[in-house]
């Protein structure tokens, strides 16, 4: 996990979830970066991917 993520999943711990959007808005990285933060931290096991693929997908916190 790079320092970068740490933030991701604070947010996600605050409000149940975080989608790429959020993440692109609040570390100010473009989409690619996001995806990959995002994906990252689910194949390292502390996010979830829930409901659809696309806009709007939103990632939980595992274990909350």
């Amino acid at each position: 996990m790079c320092a970068g993520q740490v933030p991701v999943l604070l947010h996600a711990g605050q409000h149940g979830s975080i989608t790429n959007t959020v993440v692109q808005q609040q570390l100010g990285v473009n989409k690619p970066t996001a995806t990959r933060y995002l994906g990252e931290l689910e194949k390292g096991g502390y996010l979830q991917e829930t409901g659809t693929r696309g806009a709007g997908t939103e990632h939980q916190l595992i274990g909350s």
